[in-house]
């Protein structure tokens, strides 16, 4: 027999070994590369360290969630959850503050511009901007800015407090919006206690 027709025996043998048997029992083949994947998959498997069970420990015992940190890194960052209406601002502390309607935000912000979709539960969300959110100035009080010029001091007005805008940078890295500050009499704007700086 030549070396063709043993080949083509050999594969005949091979063809019936893979059918041979019951028709519904799994064919006791596979090729090189699933056998490959299917080895490493193992590896992979058994390199993973088994959770803890956690279901056999006393729910009392469970350690409580950890709130996410804040982010002071994003300060200025207008988000918006994809698939939601809602638009927070990340404070200069690193907290989430949701603007609480259209009319608050259209009465701190430039326009809606530069939003930028997040999944605010990533961040530590604090007290909401709610409607009485403004900003404010006395023209009497007067701050100085980088390059020496006196310049009305504009405050934000938050959760009743007023809180130092301390720089036109400041004003634009939050996009709030210069022509929509309020003009207040000194005695109001007096009136309402001080708080930290909005840097």
């Amino acid at each position: 027999m030549g070396c063709d027709a043993r080949e083509r025996e050999a594969g005949r043998v091979d063809v019936v070994e893979l059918h041979r048997g019951d028709a519904m029992s799994r064919p006791n083949y596979e090729s090189e590369t699933t056998r490959i994947a299917r080895d490493y998959l193992r590896k992979l498997q058994s390199s993973v360290p088994a959770a803890p069970a956690e279901s056999s420990r006393p729910s009392s015992q469970r350690p409580p969630p950890r709130d996410p940190p804040p982010q002071p890194a994003f300060s200025g960052y207008r988000v918006m959850w994809p698939g939601r209406r809602d638009v927070f601002l990340v404070d200069p502390e690193g907290y989430l503050r949701q603007v609480s309607d259209r009319p608050t935000y259209d009465r701190l912000f430039r326009d809606w511009t530069g939003i930028v979709d997040a999944w605010p539960d990533a961040m530590p969300q604090g007290a909401p901007l709610g409607p009485g959110t403004m900003l404010v100035r006395a023209a009497s009080t007067r701050r100085r800015g980088a390059d020496g010029d006196a310049r009305d001091a504009v405050y934000l007005v938050d959760r009743g407090r007023r809180r130092l805008v301390t720089s036109d940078a400041v004003m634009a890295k939050y996009w709030f919006a210069p022509d929509r500050v309020v003009s207040l009499p000194d005695t109001v704007l007096g009136s309402i206690p001080a708080g930290p700086d909005w840097e």
